[in-house]
């Protein structure tokens, strides 16, 4: 065998050993390709779960808002008729019936008065004018 027949199958062993390496190669990256692909879809559906999760979400919020701004207007009616109501009460206790007397307004009987000024001098004296205790006392 000559040289260049040497040469020639020792470069066609190298180019056969190059495009098995590259074969290896080509697989390699169509495999990482197929799991990059695998993974982009459960990226992409697991974005479109979360974007329905959020758009529920943001519609619950809405809908207790408005539950809220309902709530918050029975409240404040009830607020408001308790309110009245309590007020009305009040004015109804406050005025007296036309066939009572008014005895904030009268003044005091005399013995009323003779009374309390006797217990606000002290002059009042133990013993004196008390009711006889016992059995037999009777009834004041």
């Amino acid at each position: 065998m000559n040289k260049l027949t040497k040469f020639l199958l020792i470069m066609v062993a190298v180019l056969l050993f190059v495009a098995w390496q590259q074969q290896a190669m080509v697989e390699r990256l169509t495999e990482r390709l197929g799991k990059s692909e695998a993974r982009a879809e459960l990226q992409t559906s697991l974005t479109q779960e979360l974007q329905l999760s959020l758009n529920k979400a943001q519609q619950e919020r809405q809908q207790a808002h408005r539950l809220l701004k309902e709530q918050q207007g029975r409240l404040q009616q009830a607020d408001t008729s308790t309110r009245s109501k309590r007020n009305a009460v009040q004015q109804h206790l406050a005025t007296l019936p036309p066939s009572r007397p008014d005895c904030s307004r009268e003044p005091l009987p005399a013995a009323v008065i003779g009374l309390l000024s006797t217990a606000a001098t002290g002059d009042h004296q133990a013993g004196t004018g008390t009711a006889a205790t016992g059995p037999d006392a009777g009834v004041p």
